[in-house]
């Protein structure tokens, strides 16, 4: 039964993994050699100030390119993954009203969450691995000066990290039964993360911070440099082993519900503003399915107003430096950032906010809430019960489009 249960998740979850792994790969595979193609002298890397190396996940005496793919964008593809099959494992059984369906059959709810769990490792598992194929095909066709051991070693490295995010999901939505609060607190954690091992360590007297945050053990110890670290790896590791201790404590101690949240154990039952943000407000179709999409919307925006406000308050500190480094940028690297000149404000945020980070936060919340639209109250079983009031199926779908 549990080995049915683990399977089933995994069908279930199969394309989000395989889709999110095998377009990071891609992207890497593409980037790594239209880069070296364009013959660009990127020297100008090493000038660049510590805070933008940081921020952009550029090691040192790596190929720029693979040092991006494996600092930024690998690590994100994989959280999102982590993070959202996390936060379905237990409390999206709940919403979706199979919660008490499954525990209904000869399971015991721990033996279920360990299934889950299970299942989780092996989604990230196959996220970092289709990514690291990526990167070893963009190896094979150029010198990107890493070897494929070093970059397998680098790739365990985003798997544990990527597993250890995932089980703190899986804590909090089986502690919580709440997708929303689960989701919110775990993306949260991981800018969080993100910016304390990129930014705080620049602060005077900061420097030693960085090892708060689960990022500095995924890249601290430069694993495509260095290869294998097995103390950071033994940190990640216990991250996860305490994420799914806790999920298998708060399982048993709360009462399962079928469509909704309890109270007991419930961030949003003891924080009642929380709730109040995203709780559905009926009082028309298009206010109803916004309110339905808002915690993404929320969390989205909430996660780009701290960046951009990190980037704004940067700015200063680092402009005579941005200046002379990018004085003569290649035109190849001004594309690819999105500026030629990053020594005046509007240059420095177009770059570092409107040209990537912007966008792709806008298209996933657009996405995750286009695709829910309909599917999504389909497969949660709420398109019946709405179809049955006197609305007709043509203002469902415009009221939904004016929510998107």
């Amino acid at each position: 039964m549990y080995a049915e249960v683990a399977a089933k998740s995994f069908r279930d979850r199969l394309t989000l993994s395989a889709l999110g792994g095998a377009g990071v790969g891609l992207m890497a595979l593409l980037a790594v050699v239209m880069y070296e193609s364009m013959g660009v002298d990127t020297s100008f890397v090493d000038d660049l100030p510590e805070v933008l190396q940081s921020l952009m996940g550029i090691t040192p005496d790596v190929n720029y390119v693979v040092g991006e793919m494996f600092g930024v964008f690998g690590p994100i593809i994989v959280l999102v993954v982590a993070i959202s099959a996390g936060v379905a494992a237990i409390a999206g059984e709940e919403q979706a009203g199979t919660a008490n369906l499954l525990f209904t059959q000869p399971v015991t709810r721990r033996g279920v969450v360990a299934s889950k769990a299970l299942v989780l490792v092996g989604q990230v598992a196959l996220t970092s691995a289709l990514f690291l194929s990526g990167a070893l095909l963009a190896g094979a066709f150029v010198d990107v000066g890493v070897s494929a051991a070093h970059m397998a070693a680098a790739a365990v490295h985003l798997a544990v990290f990527g597993i250890a995010f995932a089980m703190i999901a899986l804590a909090l939505s089986a502690g919580t039964g709440s997708r929303s609060t689960a989701l919110g607190v775990s993306s949260a954690l991981a800018v969080g993360a993100y910016l304390v091992n990129s930014v705080v360590p620049l602060v005077n007297g900061a420097e030693d911070l960085d090892r708060l945050s689960p990022w500095y053990y995924y890249d601290g110890a430069s694993p495509l440099l260095n290869g294998l670290d097995l103390a950071h790896l033994g940190v990640l590791l216990t991250i996860a082993l305490v994420g799914f201790g806790v999920a298998m404590f708060t399982v048993g101690r709360r009462d399962l519900s079928s469509g909704g949240s309890s109270r007991k154990f419930s961030l949003t039952g003891r924080f009642e503003r929380l709730g109040r943000l995203t709780r559905p407000r009926v009082g028309g179709l298009v206010s109803f399915a916004v309110w339905r999409r808002s915690s993404p919307m929320l969390i989205a925006g909430g996660a780009l107003l701290l960046f951009g406000v990190a980037m704004g308050a940067m700015y200063p500190g680092i402009e005579e430096s941005l200046r002379e480094a990018f004085s003569d940028l290649p035109d190849a690297m001004a594309s690819l950032v999105g500026s030629s000149d990053l020594a005046s404000p509007e240059e420095w945020m177009n770059a570092e906010m409107f040209s990537l980070v912007a966008p792709f936060a806008i298209l996933a919340v657009a996405a995750t809430i286009g695709a829910g639209a309909l599917a999504g109250e389909i497969h949660r079983r709420r398109m019946a019960s709405l179809l049955a009031l006197p609305v007709k199926r043509s203002h469902v779908v415009l009221a939904n489009a004016a929510a998107v």
